[in-house]
């Protein structure tokens, strides 16, 4: 298997893998990077984190690139997790649209916001504030 998903970052090994890997470690999880996980539809996902605790477990998306993350993806991600029965964390470099925004909201979709500087302190800081609720989905425009 290579270390990229569909948004080409490869989480294997890089900065922001090892971060998002070491949050959720100090704070319980086991995580799996580059896993290919089955779907109750019998199709076979690449996700490229997977963090489990307990009977929970997250599938974390990094979109560190320079777009804004549009309706027809975070709709993709929402399906992937939807059907692994699992939940979804995007972790994002750049706002989502307005819509990907509403859609991830209404579905339970947590996103992340932050700069690639801080990805680290944001991430952590939202999941101990967060630990055993919902994760908050922040909305454009909403002070980071």
């Amino acid at each position: 298997m290579s270390g990229k998903s569909d948004s080409g970052v490869d989480a294997r090994g890089t900065r922001h893998g090892a971060e998002v890997t070491s949050v959720f470690s100090l704070l319980g999880y086991t995580v799996s990077i580059d896993v290919k996980r089955k779907g109750r539809s019998g199709v076979f996902y690449q996700m490229q984190l997977i963090a489990e605790r307990d009977d929970q477990a997250i599938s974390v998306y990094l979109n560190l690139k320079d777009h804004r993350l549009g309706l027809g993806e975070v709709m993709r991600l929402w399906a992937e997790t939807y059907d692994a029965g699992i939940r979804g964390l995007i972790i994002s470099t750049s706002e989502p649209s307005k819509d990907a925004a509403m859609f991830a909201r209404f579905y339970g979709m947590s996103v992340v916001v932050c700069s690639e500087r801080h990805i680290y302190s944001r991430l952590l800081s939202e999941l101990t504030q967060t630990v055993g609720e919902r994760l908050a989905v922040r909305v454009p425009g909403d002070a980071l």
